[in-house]
């Protein structure tokens, strides 16, 4: 049953992506993603289809990083960039939209009701949560 549940995301996910988009792509599908846990999302739900690159390696500190030159030429030329909605994506967004027209991005924490809080102790002044893929509610919203 996981595993059906996961096709039918992918499915579904496929379907949701503009057309064109795919239109002469060959082989694999390249998709960037900002944190591991989106990795781990995108090569469930893609399996062998997705090339699945991360920005944020395990161990690297969200809260200061910043894409090295190689990483956004890899970026301006995958297909798909998921975001979570972090701070330093904006700004990457708004790079990417004038050098890389063609790279769909799609921000997979829309539609998901952020949590208040107050300060966390390790460098948010938000005051929402920006850490919504710890609930396993909001992932299953990620996916589809």
């Amino acid at each position: 049953m996981k595993k059906g549940f996961g096709q039918i995301i992918l499915c579904i996910l496929l379907f949701v992506l503009p057309v064109q988009l795919f239109a002469g792509v060959q082989g694999k599908i390249d998709v960037f993603v900002s944190i591991p846990p989106q990795k781990w999302l995108c090569e469930q739900l893609g399996g062998e289809r997705v090339n699945t690159s991360l920005l944020i390696a395990k161990g690297q500190e969200p809260h200061t990083f910043e894409p090295s030159p190689r990483q956004i030429r890899a970026l301006s030329s995958s297909h798909l960039f998921f975001t979570v909605g972090l701070i330093f994506e904006q700004e990457l967004i708004r790079r990417l939209r004038s050098g890389a027209p063609s790279l769909q991005i799609i921000d997979t924490s829309k539609n998901i009701e952020k949590i208040p809080m107050d300060g966390d102790g390790h460098g948010h002044n938000a005051t929402l949560d920006p850490h919504v893929w710890l609930s396993p509610y909001n992932l299953k919203s990620m996916a589809a």
